[in-house]
Formats: C-alpha cells, structure tokens, sequence
C-alpha cells in the first residue's frame, strides 16, 4: 500500500507535460477546464474561472484553508474508466470526504484521462493506491471502519432506507463485473440504487454521487 496524496502536486506538473505533449490530439487538447478569456460584452455567467476555483489560479494546496472532512471513505475497486476515476475525485472534494482507496487497476494521478474529468480534485482529496482489494479491505478493518457495498442484489437496501454508520467505507466495483466476492464477504451491508427503467444500474461515477450525498444528508451534514 502507497500513500500518494503528498505527491499530488508532482502528479499534476506531470499531466500538465503529458498534456503538452499531446497538444495535437484534439481530445486531449480540448481540455475541458479551458475556458475563453472575458470580454466586453460576456454574459455574467461566462466569468473567469480563477476567480472561482484555486484550481484555475494554481494556488498549491497547502495554502489553502483547511476543511473538515467527512469521515467517508471511497474504495474504488478496479474501476476501469479514468474518466469515472476523475468523475468520482470532482464528487469527492464537493463531499469533503475522508479518503479514496484506488485499488487493483484503478487509474491513480498522474493520468491525463483522469484530470480531464477531476479538473485538479485529486490535489485535494487525500488518497491511496493498494495493489489488491484484500490489502484496502486489512487496513480498513485495522482502522475499525465498516465497510459498506453498493451492488445490485435481490436482498440489498436501498441507499435511502439503509443507516449509515459514522465513520463508513462504501465500495464501488467495476462498470461490467460489478464488486469482488471479498468486497462482499466482508462488508457489514450490501445497498442499491432503486432503478424505475429498464437498465438495472447507472454509471459508477453517477452511483457515487447518488450515495455520498444521502450519506451526508442523514448525517445532517447537508
């Protein structure tokens, strides 16, 4: 297990040459925290971003304030796709949460897929690379934190009627596979998103956003 969030500043310096060398790939290059310079005659809502994020303004993350943390910690369990990957940093930072637990092939920083959706988040929520779901799944239990499934099963919970403990770890697995049996063996409860249409699950990234937010809305955080 690596501990990385204190390499977060190398890891954006990274990206940024890795994104400079990729200036003619039309994907990479059209980055999606570009924004146009304002002008004379912009509308209110087309405004600086630095001005909004320290993001933008590339203010190093220890100068700024400190925030209290939620004690929620995300195990990300063999997540495929770096843009999920940054997708759920971005949610995480707007959730303050405690940790994210990169496990297996989850893409860790520096990756330019996962800045392109994280837009810097990652400088911001402290994380960790563990080689194996097992090695997360130790150190957890070491820490005496509940670890909490979301997976699509018969018997599960609803994410709204199930109790969150406090602290809580909640584990997402991969887009196609779902969670590994040990996620499953040794989590306190299993919980699910209800569905109303005819797929049966929603996009990973779109999951943690649905349950980071019902846990702090019963933790009355929000």
């Amino acid at each position: 297990m690596s501990t990385c969030c204190a390499e977060s500043a190398r890891a954006r310096r990274g990206v940024a040459l890795a994104l400079a060398r990729c200036a003619c790939d039309t994907d990479v290059h059209e980055r999606e925290d570009s924004y146009p310079t304002p002008c004379a005659g912009d509308t209110p809502h087309r405004r600086d971003m630095s001005q909004l994020e320290p993001h933008y303004r590339m203010t190093p993350p220890d100068r700024l304030p400190p925030k209290p943390r939620a004690p929620v910690h995300v195990v990300l369990d063999n997540v495929r796709s770096a843009f999920n990957v940054g997708s759920i940093f971005r949610t995480a930072d707007a959730g303050s949460v405690a940790r994210v637990h990169l496990c297996g092939y989850t893409a860790c920083p520096p990756n330019v897929k996962l800045q392109k959706t994280a837009l810097g988040a990652f400088d911001y929520v402290p994380w960790t690379h563990h080689e194996g779901i097992e090695d997360c799944i130790a150190h957890l239990e070491g820490e005496g934190i509940p670890l909490v499934a979301v997976e699509t099963q018969e018997k599960a919970v609803t994410h709204t009627a199930f109790e969150w403990p406090k602290p809580v770890a909640v584990a997402f697995g991969n887009e196609v596979r779902g969670l590994q049996p040990a996620v499953l063996e040794h989590a306190r409860a299993v919980v699910s998103i209800p569905m109303l249409g005819h797929k049966n699950t929603v996009n990973v990234a779109t999951a943690f956003g649905i349950v980071i937010f019902e846990i702090l809305r019963q933790w009355r955080v929000v």
